[in-house]
Parts: structure tokens; sequence; C-alpha cells
């Protein structure tokens, strides 16, 4: 499946992914970490909808993680802060790289992040 993987700038259309991207990622990715108490405020913190996830997209350059069409991971940036914003992946999909790949781009190794416009290119 990794090879199958192909990183990019996030576009409108993945927001509704993103969005259950990050749900997932608290509620059963961080289950071992917090409590379900912590996770159920974790996630009210950030709006489940498309909508949000898209107007989030205007603020922080994106990068996604895309494997057959869908996003299964991403990275937020903030420019203004220089830090990384948001990076969140699939639960069961986790401890295969895709984080760290994204953690890569986001960190200064696609000089494209520093202009706002994040290309890992397609195959990478």
């Amino acid at each position: 499946m990794l090879d199958r993987m192909i990183y990019r700038a996030a576009v409108p259309k993945d927001a509704a992914d993103q969005g259950e991207v990050f749900y997932h990622a608290v509620m059963q990715g961080a289950g071992g970490c917090y409590t379900v108490a912590q996770r159920e405020a974790w996630v009210c913190a950030l709006p489940r909808e498309a909508s949000a996830w898209a107007a989030r997209q205007m603020f922080y350059p994106t990068l996604v993680a895309v494997c057959d069409r869908r996003c299964v991971g991403f990275v937020e940036l903030d420019l203004e802060g220089e830090r990384i914003e948001t990076l969140y992946v699939w639960p069961s999909l986790n401890h295969r790289g895709i984080g760290s790949r994204l953690l890569d781009y986001a960190e200064g190794n696609s000089p494209a992040w520093h202009r706002g416009k994040p290309d890992a290119g397609a195959g990478s």
C-alpha cells in the first residue's frame, strides 16, 4: 500500500477526509495516552465537518498523504509561527512512516513549504 501513497498539497475535496482522519486519530489512535473524556474534549476543539477543514486550508498550508484517492494523513504548517500546527494519520496506518514523511516535508525538506505552497511531488 505504501507504494501507492502520494504526498501533495491539500485541495478542498480533501477536507472531508481530513475531518475523519482527525477524529479517528484522536479517538482511536490516542487511546493509549488519553482518557475518553480527554479525547472527547480534544475532538470538540476542531470540528469534524469538511467546511471547517477546507477553511483551515486557507490559513495553514496543508500537505496530505493520499492512498487510493483518499486522504489518510495530513500536516498543517503555521508559516507565521514557523511551526507545525497539526499532524494526524489514520490510526490503522500508524507506524508505517506516513507521519514521518509528512513531518520531513513540513520541517523544510520541501522548499515549497517556505513559499506557502507544499508540493511534495506525485510519487514522493
